[in-house]
């Protein structure tokens, strides 16, 4: 039986509509998604990243493409999106849906906040 703080558990009883099941397949399409757009146009990875003076000018797209920057960009990204799906559906598996989201949801709002406010 796995320990969950009461924070976790209040929000999961209220928030339960928020959960993604499968989050780490969509994941993992959104990379293979910018996998592909990148091999075929590298140039276009200046159109996805979190740059917080483009997002200030109105391209607040950024905010959820950088999702989508390839983490590997030859052929061996067919191992690194296997190896995500892998991770996320375990986690998926011992957690719940509900508790994955609401850490992804944490790291991505927490990485975009980090961007934003430290110019980066």
């Amino acid at each position: 039986m796995i320990l969950t703080p009461r924070w976790i558990e209040w929000l999961e009883k209220r928030f339960e509509w928020i959960s993604i099941p499968r989050l780490g397949l969509y994941l993992v399409v959104l990379q293979a998604m910018g996998f592909l757009l990148v091999a075929g146009k590298p140039e276009f990875v200046g159109q996805l990243v979190l740059d917080p003076q483009a997002v200030f000018a109105g391209e607040i797209w950024r905010v959820v493409t950088f999702l989508a920057i390839p983490m590997s960009n030859s052929f061996l990204v067919i191992f690194v999106l296997w190896f995500l799906y892998y991770v996320m559906n375990s986690l998926e598996r011992a957690w719940g849906a509900f508790r994955l989201t609401l850490y992804f949801l944490i790291a991505w709002i927490g990485a975009v906040l980090c961007s934003l406010l430290l110019g980066i």
